[in-house]
Protein backbone atom coordinates (compact mmCIF):
# COMPACT_ATOMS: atom_id res chain seq x y z
CA UNK A 1 0.00 0.00 0.00
CA UNK A 2 0.66 3.46 -0.63
CA UNK A 3 0.17 6.28 0.99
CA UNK A 4 0.15 9.80 -1.04
CA UNK A 5 0.31 12.45 1.53
CA UNK A 6 -0.49 15.86 1.79
CA UNK A 7 0.93 18.36 4.07
CA UNK A 8 -0.46 21.78 4.08
CA UNK A 9 -4.02 21.60 5.32
CA UNK A 10 -3.34 17.71 6.27
CA UNK A 11 -0.59 17.47 9.35
CA UNK A 12 -0.83 21.32 9.97
CA UNK A 13 -3.91 24.01 9.60
CA UNK A 14 -3.17 25.81 6.76
CA UNK A 15 -2.29 29.04 6.52
CA UNK A 16 -0.01 27.90 8.88
CA UNK A 17 1.55 29.55 12.12
CA UNK A 18 4.99 28.38 12.73
CA UNK A 19 4.18 26.72 16.29
CA UNK A 20 1.48 24.22 14.48
CA UNK A 21 3.80 23.39 11.58
CA UNK A 22 3.59 19.12 11.41
CA UNK A 23 1.28 19.11 14.70
CA UNK A 24 -1.04 16.15 13.16
CA UNK A 25 2.46 14.13 12.33
CA UNK A 26 2.19 12.57 15.76
CA UNK A 27 -1.04 10.75 14.79
CA UNK A 28 -0.46 10.05 11.82
CA UNK A 29 2.62 8.30 12.98
CA UNK A 30 0.58 6.35 15.48
CA UNK A 31 -1.50 4.96 12.88
CA UNK A 32 1.28 4.18 10.55
CA UNK A 33 3.60 2.27 12.96
CA UNK A 34 1.46 -0.40 12.84
CA UNK A 35 1.54 -1.63 9.38
CA UNK A 36 5.22 -0.97 8.52
CA UNK A 37 4.26 -2.13 4.90
CA UNK A 38 2.70 0.88 3.69
CA UNK A 39 5.00 3.82 2.03
CA UNK A 40 4.91 7.06 1.99
CA UNK A 41 4.72 9.13 -1.36
CA UNK A 42 4.61 13.20 -0.77
CA UNK A 43 2.13 14.38 -3.41
CA UNK A 44 2.11 17.75 -1.47
CA UNK A 45 3.58 21.22 -3.08
CA UNK A 46 6.28 20.28 -0.20
CA UNK A 47 7.69 17.74 -2.54
CA UNK A 48 9.88 20.61 -4.78
CA UNK A 49 11.44 21.43 -1.10
CA UNK A 50 12.77 18.23 -0.52
CA UNK A 51 16.27 19.63 -1.58
CA UNK A 52 16.16 23.00 0.33
CA UNK A 53 16.25 23.75 4.18
CA UNK A 54 12.77 24.10 4.43
CA UNK A 55 12.88 19.83 4.00
CA UNK A 56 14.56 19.95 7.74
CA UNK A 57 11.56 20.99 9.20
CA UNK A 58 9.44 17.82 8.05
CA UNK A 59 9.65 15.36 11.17
CA UNK A 60 12.52 13.16 10.87
CA UNK A 61 10.37 10.06 12.18
CA UNK A 62 7.97 10.95 8.74
CA UNK A 63 11.22 11.72 6.23
CA UNK A 64 11.91 8.34 7.69
CA UNK A 65 8.52 6.55 6.04
CA UNK A 66 8.80 8.74 2.90
CA UNK A 67 10.33 6.51 -0.28
CA UNK A 68 9.38 9.47 -2.86
CA UNK A 69 7.14 12.02 -4.36
CA UNK A 70 4.54 12.12 -7.15
CA UNK A 71 5.98 14.38 -10.48
CA UNK A 72 4.75 17.89 -11.18
CA UNK A 73 2.72 17.80 -14.20
CA UNK A 74 2.65 21.58 -15.42
CA UNK A 75 -1.04 22.88 -17.07
CA UNK A 76 0.66 23.28 -20.30
CA UNK A 77 1.41 19.53 -20.84
CA UNK A 78 -2.12 19.00 -20.99
CA UNK A 79 -2.25 21.44 -23.60
CA UNK A 80 -5.66 22.04 -22.11
CA UNK A 81 -7.24 25.55 -20.19
CA UNK A 82 -7.69 25.03 -16.14
CA UNK A 83 -10.79 24.44 -16.76
CA UNK A 84 -10.81 21.34 -18.54
CA UNK A 85 -7.72 19.97 -16.40
CA UNK A 86 -7.95 16.34 -15.68
CA UNK A 87 -7.89 16.64 -11.45
CA UNK A 88 -4.22 16.80 -11.22
CA UNK A 89 -3.03 15.35 -8.49
CA UNK A 90 -4.61 12.27 -9.12
CA UNK A 91 -3.50 12.74 -12.46
CA UNK A 92 0.19 12.78 -10.42
CA UNK A 93 -0.62 9.87 -8.48
CA UNK A 94 -1.08 7.67 -11.21
CA UNK A 95 1.91 8.72 -12.92
CA UNK A 96 3.91 8.45 -9.85
CA UNK A 97 2.60 4.73 -10.37
CA UNK A 98 3.03 4.09 -13.89
CA UNK A 99 6.68 5.25 -13.71
CA UNK A 100 7.28 3.63 -10.37
CA UNK A 101 6.45 0.48 -12.36
CA UNK A 102 3.32 -0.21 -9.77
CA UNK A 103 0.17 0.64 -11.79
CA UNK A 104 -1.94 -2.23 -9.86
CA UNK A 105 -0.52 -1.48 -6.17
CA UNK A 106 -3.23 -0.35 -4.01
CA UNK A 107 -3.14 3.52 -2.79
CA UNK A 108 -4.67 6.18 -0.49
CA UNK A 109 -4.49 9.55 -0.34
CA UNK A 110 -4.64 12.41 2.14
CA UNK A 111 -6.09 15.58 1.17
CA UNK A 112 -7.43 18.66 1.87
CA UNK A 113 -8.73 19.20 -1.40
CA UNK A 114 -11.46 17.09 -3.15
CA UNK A 115 -10.90 19.54 -6.10
CA UNK A 116 -7.88 17.69 -6.93
CA UNK A 117 -9.29 14.03 -7.26
CA UNK A 118 -12.17 12.73 -9.57
CA UNK A 119 -15.61 13.20 -7.60
CA UNK A 120 -16.64 10.59 -4.81
CA UNK A 121 -12.95 9.28 -5.70
CA UNK A 122 -12.33 5.77 -3.51
CA UNK A 123 -8.79 6.36 -2.51
CA UNK A 124 -8.94 9.78 -0.92
CA UNK A 125 -9.70 10.22 2.58
CA UNK A 126 -10.62 13.79 2.49
CA UNK A 127 -8.95 16.33 5.50
CA UNK A 128 -11.40 19.15 5.89
CA UNK A 129 -10.23 20.14 8.61
CA UNK A 130 -7.05 18.33 8.68
CA UNK A 131 -5.74 14.96 10.23
CA UNK A 132 -7.71 14.32 13.00
CA UNK A 133 -9.42 11.42 15.07
CA UNK A 134 -12.19 10.52 12.51
CA UNK A 135 -9.50 10.69 9.92
CA UNK A 136 -7.26 8.12 11.86
CA UNK A 137 -9.84 6.20 12.24
CA UNK A 138 -10.61 6.36 8.68
CA UNK A 139 -6.98 5.57 7.28
CA UNK A 140 -6.42 2.54 9.81
CA UNK A 141 -9.49 0.60 8.69
CA UNK A 142 -8.72 1.29 5.25
CA UNK A 143 -5.16 0.46 5.93
CA UNK A 144 -6.76 -2.96 8.26
CA UNK A 145 -9.21 -3.66 5.46
CA UNK A 146 -5.98 -4.12 2.65
CA UNK A 147 -4.19 -5.94 5.32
Amino acid sequence: MILFLDFDGVLHPWPCQPDATFSATPRLLAVLKDFPGVDVVVSSSWRLLMHTTAWRQVPEALRARIIGHTPEIRRREHGMSVAKLPPLRHAEVLRYLAESGQPDRPWIALDDDARLFPTDCPNLILCRDGFGEKEAVRLRETLLSIR
